[in-house]
């Protein structure tokens, strides 16, 4: 759903933004080293190499480190380092123990019942009495999971939404304020005792439990809920390994490790092994990338286009001789890139021009038309795969082989015949509309050139990506790009995007596809008694009907590259794209 620190005074003085002081901001530059701005020092800053301080850049800055409210992918990388949930995943993507040493599910798939591990305890925080963190309880876990079930700033009411019992009925009482008199609890989030909580569930979900690892699962004080109020966004306090100390907006976030983590190495050493994290929040590929080689970073997350040539082989599967000495990691990730479609004849869009919607046959012979090896290799430098499977990545648990759209120039015209735009002969420019961004206007231009040669004219708008998504979501546009990233690691998260009751603004279904018999195949896929061939051949039918369909205009799915410096060891990123700290070492410095 989709990332150590200072032993000293640090972590007795929890500070948060906006609420450090000049003395405390002080005492924290000169404890870690950090320069007056990330991007601004000599080359080769050897403060930073040395110091056992992890420097890292996003592209952009997080929108919210309230788990209720995270949405973003450097929102959930900064989160991944500042809290837990019940359940976690392994470096399999198999699901581990987290705040819950144990769990254990009914016969029927209906009742979880989760044991919670004794030692965990919130980070320092002035929001407790005494300003020391606290331990977990159950109630904790019921209060956090119902402030995901509260109207208002949650946007991850999905993972409980039709699911829990009384889930539904307690968001509703909250959100219509019926007599002033709102239900108090969830009636399916049950504290057994202190260490015991149950979830019931109305109805089988195979994959519940994968669905609370993600950011929505993370588990809250009420205590720092209250304190900080509308600003508790900025001010996190979980149980993960690291504490936020600084968030400066638009510069930088500093965490430090957490001195309450509960996690220890084989050799009963506590984790994490850094003394702290500093992100910058810098969109310029060029600037992250020569601060990663004057050594003022740790890392590099994505390898941009551009420096793909010097950086990789010629096939993408290695380093070129001039990186040799950095490390490269790469795995399939989980997520595909494509163009949607809006279906709905009742939104505005299609009213206009319905020539997509309603021509199911201009659709394949879009699909047939683009060239995804010539694009994943030339466009993107091998750093995507072809999607020529179903939406279900490679990578991902239940991965079904159904076969998908390859590139056919002579099916792409039959399918156009078919359509009765014979050669494309009447056929009047298709709107296209997809976000500000370098690689996806380069893809693009890629496929309308791929298309034109059919006879299938484009027309390309970029837009602001936010507005582009909201747009999509509104159904204000016809077609239009977008991307599943895995919210966790399994197929049911991929083809509930074509599941019908899930059609915008219900849930992820933003093309509006409704097929009975998709709906049918995904609710039977529930059933828990299933083993993992039997579920995942039932995903199989579905992606054989959606591709017949074809809501989608199918690209490519994604690779995960990031480059560190020679000196960073036990770095581990997932098909997700995210990625945890927890065992990172810095090489050049004691961590004894």
């Amino acid at each position: 759903m989709i990332l150590g620190f200072l032993q000293n005074n640090l972590n007795r003085t929890p500070s948060k933004v906006g609420k450090l002081t000049q003395s405390t901001q002080l005492f924290t530059f000169l404890v870690l080293g950090l320069s007056a701005t990330l991007f601004i020092g000599c080359a080769g800053d050897s403060g930073r190499k040395d110091s056992n301080t992890f420097f890292f850049n996003m592209n952009s800055e997080p929108n919210s480190l309230d788990p209720i409210q995270i949405s973003q992918q450097a929102s959930w990388w900064i989160g991944e380092q500042i809290y837990d949930g019940l359940l976690t995943l392994d470096s399999n993507m198999d699901l581990a123990p987290a705040l819950a040493r144990s769990w254990e599910t009914s016969e029927d798939g209906l009742t979880w019942t989760f044991h919670l591990r004794s030692d965990a305890r919130f980070c320092d925080d002035p929001s407790f009495a005494d300003g020391k963190g606290r331990p977990v309880t159950a109630e904790d876990i019921r209060y956090s999971f119902e402030r995901v079930c509260t109207p208002g700033k949650s946007s991850g009411f999905w993972i409980f939404r039709g699911k829990v019992e009384g889930a539904d009925q307690f968001y509703k009482s909250r959100e219509s304020g019926e007599n002033g008199n709102p239900v108090e609890h969830v009636v399916g989030f049950t504290v057994v005792d202190d260490s015991t909580f149950t979830i019931t569930l109305t109805t089988p979900f195979s994959p519940f439990a994968y669905t609370l690892t993600t950011p929505f699962g993370y588990i809250v004080p009420r205590e720092a809920v209250e304190k900080y109020g509308q600003d508790f966004f900025r001010n996190p306090v979980g149980t993960g390994p690291f504490r936020m100390t600084e968030w400066e907006p638009g510069r930088q976030i500093v965490l430090v490790r957490n001195g309450n983590y509960y996690e220890q190495d084989e050799a009963g050493n506590p984790l994490p092994y850094l003394d702290s994290v500093v992100s910058s929040f810098k969109n310029d590929a060029a600037t992250e990338f020569a601060e990663f080689q004057k050594g003022n970073l740790d890392l590099l997350t994505t390898i941009d286009p551009t420096f793909a040539g010097r950086i990789l082989s010629e096939d993408g599967s290695k380093l070129s001789e001039e990186f040799s000495s950095y490390k490269l990691y790469s795995k399939p990730g989980m997520s595909v890139e494509y163009y949607g479609i809006t279906l709905d004849p009742t939104t505005r869009t299609v009213k206009e021009d319905g020539r997509l919607a309603e021509n199911v046959y201009l659709r394949r012979a879009i699909n047939y038309g683009i060239d995804r090896e010539k694009i994943t290799s030339f466009v993107l430098k091998g750093q995507a795969i072809p999607a020529e499977n179903g939406p279900i990545p490679p990578s991902t648990p239940g991965f079904t082989g159904v076969k998908g759209y390859s590139y056919n120039p002579d099916k792409a015209r039959e399918m156009l015949d078919s359509a009765g735009y014979p050669n494309g002969d009447g056929l009047t420019p298709i709107l296209l509309q997809v976000s500000n961004n370098q690689r996806t206007g380069s893809v693009a231009q890629a496929v309308m050139e791929d298309l034109k040669k059919l006879g299938i004219p484009v027309e390309l708008r970029q837009t602001e990506h936010a507005t582009h998504l909201k747009q999509a979501d509104d159904g204000e546009v016809g077609f239009w790009r977008t991307s599943w990233l895995a919210d966790y690691p399994h197929a049911e998260n991929f083809m509930a995007n074509f599941y019908g009751p899930y059609s915008k603004p219900a849930g992820p279904n933003r093309a509006r596809y409704h097929n009975p018999k998709v709906d049918s195949l995904y609710l039977a896929a529930m059933n828990p008694a299933l083993t993992k061939e039997g579920w995942s051949s039932l995903y199989g039918q579905m992606e054989e009907i959606v591709l017949q369909d074809a809501p989608w205009i199918f690209l490519y799915y994604s690779v995960v590259r990031h480059l560190t410096q020679p000196w960073i060891e036990n770095y581990h990123p997932t098909p997700l794209q995210t990625f945890d700290l927890i065992r990172v070492r810095k090489n050049t410095i004691s961590t004894s």
